[in-house]
């Protein structure tokens, strides 16, 4: 079998905004997180994030364990829009998390936060990124989340 193969697609930064808190829910503690910005580059596709449609759907675990539901409205420097949506997971211990959540600085190595971003579009020059599955590293530096995302080959 064939071993997978990556390469880097982009990173981005996404500026986070104001959290509501909707406490707990049949599905366990649920917040809705808005993006207020950001951007992203890599070696084909650059440009910014649209603050009038991104957001992160964040349901909380009794062991304190992340599930993500993010959308993302991306606009390219040649101004094509570009839907990425993924989900994700970020698990650390309680005292991580909490520094987290305080926007303390924590080394990325502290914690496990993976995504699988997909992207929707109808641009002809981009409709290459309609068909790649992706894997994403993510990490938050106070109220700036990063993700370095790559294309599995």
């Amino acid at each position: 079998m064939k071993k997978p193969e990556f390469k880097h697609l982009f990173d981005i930064s996404l500026d986070i905004g104001v959290t509501h808190d909707l406490g707990e829910t049949p599905h366990g503690r649920k917040r809705i997180v808005q993006v207020i910005g950001g951007d992203f580059q890599g070696e084909r596709i650059k440009g910014t994030v649209n603050k009038e449609s991104a957001a992160d759907w964040v349901s909380i675990s009794p062991n304190d364990s992340i599930r993500l539901d993010v959308r993302l409205t991306l606009q390219t420097d040649d101004n094509t829009l570009i839907f990425m949506r993924y989900e994700g997971i970020r698990h650390c211990s309680p005292n991580v998390a909490k520094r987290l959540s305080n926007n303390e600085p924590v080394d990325r190595d502290e914690y496990y936060w993976r995504t699988s971003p997909f992207f929707e579009t109808g641009s002809e020059k981009y409709n290459w990124i309609n068909n790649v599955v992706c894997f994403a590293l993510g990490e938050k530096k106070g109220n700036v989340v990063s993700y370095n995302v790559f294309e599995l080959l």
